[in-house]
Formats: C-alpha cells, structure tokens, sequence
C-alpha cells in the first residue's frame, strides 16, 4: 500500500515524516512532508527546479506501483535547504 511510498523515499534519503490526520488514512490518503532534500545542490543550481519536477514523477511511479490507480494531488517543493516538501497521495476509490 502507500506506506511503501514513505519506506521507498526514507531509501532514497529524504527523511520523510506522515503527517496524515487518521479520518484521513482511513480514506485512502498519505500526507508527507519530505525533511531532506539529498539533491539540494542539483536544485540551487540554474534550472534546478527540473529536479522537483523529476520527484514529482518518481512520487507519482511509486505510488500508482504501490497502489494502482493512485494520484499525487499535491506536491508542494519548497527551499531545499530548509527541506518541507508536501506531497499528499490518494488512493483508488479517495475522494481527492
């Protein structure tokens, strides 16, 4: 399930932390906030915000694997040093 989103991007270094109120798990939803970003230099960078735009489509591979169907309906970058990026996932059958 979407759990498996969080331990893949724990994996890849960016320390993510469910911020998902429980009415809301209990729906089909996963709320993150992302709290490193190990490509910050890639994103400083000119054109560095390609990089966000990639996860975006790895968040979006990794949970339509874990859940079929599923959809990313947000992600939110924010300063990659300061790290904080939101991303919320929903389920086949959630209301987004």
């Amino acid at each position: 399930g979407l759990p498996a989103v969080a331990d893949a991007m724990a994996r890849l270094g960016f320390a993510p932390r469910e911020t998902t109120p429980a009415r809301e798990r209990r729906d089909g939803r996963l709320a993150l906030r992302l709290d490193s970003c190990p490509f910050r230099e890639a994103v400083r960078a000119p054109g560095g915000r390609l990089v966000c735009d990639l996860h975006r489509g790895l968040v979006e591979g990794l949970a339509d694997r874990a859940a079929p169907g599923a959809v990313v309906s947000e992600f939110e970058p924010r300063d990659p040093d300061a790290a904080g990026c939101r991303v919320t996932i929903h389920s086949p059958g959630a209301a987004p």
